[in-house]
């Protein structure tokens, strides 16, 4: 196995690769944008040979955290293809190695290496290159609708017996509402870092990034929406649009206690935008005094890895970190 660097002559390749996986990148809209527009800069993407021929694929993007006052450069290892000749050899974790070697000192700005992992494989390849795993993500689930019930084993049944009580807890989830005018954002043109919380390590919201990750995504549907209260921006949300839910992948507020929630629940009752709402919490920032109580549990779902991260002061404990599936799920 070897790994080298890929012109661009060879981006094509690379995405035929993925077609015939079906996995990822599987349009070239959606590897330009991903690769070669990313306002940090562009990724550096690595082709894996085997037998002289094109048998897999990862690559390394970039993306700025702060902490306070403080920058730093996270290289992240995405699209990671192994091909079915290199499978059930061990070589993934020697990918991982390959990547956890990448980043310099001589890099503009102090770096370190974070990962995601979903998967029972991946998070084994991960922890035998030594990484650390930093959290886990914990799905909350807010159901607004009581026919959002009927594709579950007996759902029908439920989704009927229950109509009638729904509104009742459809209101408990949205009460302690009011006051939060919601706007939906169509471009970004204020940096949000101001609802970051300064102490914890966090990932760059500035207006640039925020415009190339969610409004120019080209293979994801995303919304954004702002709250304002009393005529002030108090903080703002990130959506996925699925046909089964409204994933949320960030949400951030100055305000403290339950309200904004609330009212963005409310909104979208009114609006019938959604008849199920997913909230992605991160381990030690789950943020859970901002969330309406009563909603459901749907367990961990992926990890977020971190390596080199000490040679620059950055703890491995989770409570020092503000994370965000809106930095894993590219």
């Amino acid at each position: 196995m070897k790994i080298e660097p890929v012109s661009a002559e060879e981006y094509s390749q690379i995405v035929e690769l993925f077609k015939e996986y079906g996995f990822a990148l599987q349009e070239e809209s959606w590897f330009e944008w991903k690769h070669l527009k990313n306002p940090v800069g562009q990724s550096v993407v690595y082709k894996i040979m085997s037998d002289e021929k094109l048998n897999g694929t990862v690559a390394v993007i970039s993306q700025m955290y702060r902490q306070g006052g403080r920058k730093f450069m996270a290289m992240q290892a995405v699209d990671g293809l192994m091909g079915r000749n290199l499978r059930g050899k061990g070589l993934f974790s020697d990918v991982m190695a390959f990547v956890a070697g990448l980043c310099s000192q001589g890099d503009d700005e102090p770096c370190f290496r974070i990962g995601f992992a979903s998967v029972p494989g991946s998070m084994k390849a991960l922890a035998n290159a030594k990484w650390n795993k930093l959290f886990r993500f914990r799905i909350k689930k807010a159901v607004l609708d009581a026919s959002a019930l009927t594709p579950l084993p007996g759902g029908t049944f439920f989704s009927v017996l229950l109509k009638p009580i729904w509104p009742i807890y459809r209101a408990w989830l949205c009460r302690g509402h009011g006051d939060i005018d919601i706007r939906k954002i169509d471009r970004f043109t204020e940096d949000m870092n101001r609802f970051q919380p300064r102490e914890r390590v966090t990932g760059d919201r500035g207006v640039e990034f925020m415009n190339w990750r969610v409004i120019d995504n080209p293979r994801d549907k995303l919304q954004a929406f702002k709250f304002d209260h009393q005529n002030e921006l108090v903080g703002y949300v990130i959506c996925k649009e699925l046909p089964e839910c409204l994933e949320i992948l960030e949400f951030r507020t100055s305000l403290s206690g339950r309200k904004v929630i609330a009212s963005f629940l409310k909104y979208l009752v009114d609006k019938k935008l959604t008849r199920v709402v997913d909230f992605w919490l991160a381990e030690g920032f789950e943020q859970f005094d901002k969330l309406p109580t009563g909603m459901m549990d749907r367990g961990f779902n992926g990890a977020m890895f971190i390596n080199g991260h000490r040679e620059l002061g950055l703890s491995d404990d989770n409570t020092q970190w503000a994370g965000s599936y809106l930095d894993s799920d590219w």
